[in-house]
């Protein structure tokens, strides 16, 4: 998986050697697990990373104005 986005507690990347209908992973690190680590993992098509990018895209326009 190619990684597009990472902080402690996420991560986001593209899986360009596997062929798949959704492509994009999202990794969300659970702050509630107490036994080491548990990340829950989200996968994503094109068409629903791009209704993504549109909604933080507005929401951050509204917390700027």
């Amino acid at each position: 998986m190619k990684r597009l986005f990472a902080t402690s507690n996420i991560c986001v990347g593209y899986m360009d050697d596997i062929k798949t209908d959704k492509p994009i992973g999202i990794a969300i690190k659970d702050p509630c697990y107490k036994d080491g680590e548990k990340w829950d993992i989200a996968h994503l098509s094109f068409e629903e990373i791009r209704e993504l990018r549109d909604l933080l895209g507005e929401a951050i326009k509204e917390q700027e104005d």
